[in-house]
């Protein structure tokens, strides 16, 4: 990945349209693996893990909307993979239903599973989050941090880097 990171002399369409392809992946696949485990706890957990939920499709999809719309797809593609991962937690919501009934909650093989499940989806988000930081934020340096104000702007972007991942360590161990 260390020939992505170089900005200058490169071809910007086909980094892109890349990155939009791997965003949509990781974030459809683990909306899928969040979907069911919303799907089989329990109801004390049900609430806490709904939150979760909606927090993660909401960055998750501004994330990847971002991407697709700096990708400069046609309308009919925008649509198409809009809805793949506007679908994608509801049908791990119903696999996770299905599966519910004939499920033991308590038994060794579900905790296996669910640390499984866990674990694809934590690596499937932290490379996503790697990635984009990586990525993303330098580029924006470059292309917004620009002019009189240009150390403001960094002092801003920076701040609200460290303040979103300050809610969002908050949110992951008090929800």
């Amino acid at each position: 990945h260390g020939s992505l990171l170089e900005l200058e002399g490169q071809a910007w369409t086909g980094k892109v349209v890349a990155e939009a392809y791997m965003i949509e992946f990781g974030v459809t696949v683990h909306s899928i693996f969040i979907g069911i485990a919303v799907g089989v706890v329990g109801f004390e957990s049900f609430v806490p893990l709904s939150i979760a939920l909606v927090f993660h499709q909401l960055f998750e999809g501004i994330a990847l909307g971002s991407r697709i719309v700096d990708a400069e797809f046609s309308r009919l593609n925008e649509f198409f993979l809009s809805a793949i991962f506007t679908i994608s937690a509801p049908i791990g919501i119903a696999i996770g239903i299905g599966v519910y009934a004939s499920l033991n909650t308590n038994g060794q093989e579900y905790l296996l599973v669910q640390g499984i499940f866990d674990a694809i989806c934590a690596g499937i988000l932290l490379y996503t989050g790697f990635m984009l930081l990586l990525l993303d934020f330098p580029r924006d340096m470059i292309r917004y941090c620009t002019g009189k104000y240009k150390r403001w702007m960094q002092f801003g972007m920076f701040a609200s880097f460290w303040i979103a991942a300050g809610i969002m360590a908050f949110l992951g161990k008090y929800l």
